[in-house]
């Protein structure tokens, strides 16, 4: 079977599964109060909780700030990655990953990836997005900032990568458009 119709094959198994289909698979219970996707009990809440996140995690932590919202995102990366292998009955490795993190990432409205590239020969790869809604609602709330500020995104990628490759992956922020880059680029190193 070529790379193309199993990367399809994987796919129309999501969408079938509706894992792909968020508003097909969301679950609402008004008497509750609850919304479930998946069986997980979700939150809705605007992309301006995480501006928000940032903001107070700064007030209360100064520089510390950032470890927070970064060990937050790794928390969910390992999570999400737990659910999907529950969904897929298959472990997952890093081709499937670099396959299904583009998908994903678009249909949850987190970012669309732009590229992502892996050398395992050599240890490294590459990580570029469009449209993250960590750095478009941190600069609506507090304006272009100086330094890179997609903490969770980079992260939630960093534990899931670390997950599937068995290995310890290093991230780093180089390039935000909360910055004023033109995208969002991870560098990405294995150890």
């Amino acid at each position: 079977m070529s790379l193309e119709r199993l990367k399809a094959k994987i796919i129309k198994q999501l969408l079938d599964k509706k894992v792909l289909n968020i508003k097909a698979a969301l679950e609402t219970d008004i008497k509750k109060g609850e919304v479930q996707l998946f069986n997980e009990r979700m939150l809705l809440i605007p992309s301006m909780g995480f501006a928000n996140l940032h903001g107070a995690t700064r007030k209360l932590f100064g520089p510390s700030a950032p470890a927070v919202i970064r060990a937050f995102g790794e928390s969910c990366g390992r999570r999400v990655l737990e659910v999907w292998q529950n969904i897929l009955k298959v472990p997952l490795d890093l081709k499937l990953f670099t396959d299904m993190a583009p998908v994903f990432c678009s249909a949850a409205g987190w970012c669309r990836v732009v590229k992502i590239d892996f050398n395992l020969s050599e240890g490294k790869g590459e990580i570029l997005v469009k449209n993250s809604f960590e750095a478009e609602a941190t600069m609506k709330i507090y304006g272009k900032r100086d330094v890179p500020q997609c903490y969770f995104l980079g992260d939630f990628i960093k534990a899931m990568i670390n997950e599937i490759s068995g290995k310890t992956c290093q991230i780093e922020e180089t390039r935000c458009e909360a910055r004023g880059d033109e995208l969002c680029e991870f560098q990405i190193v294995l150890k």
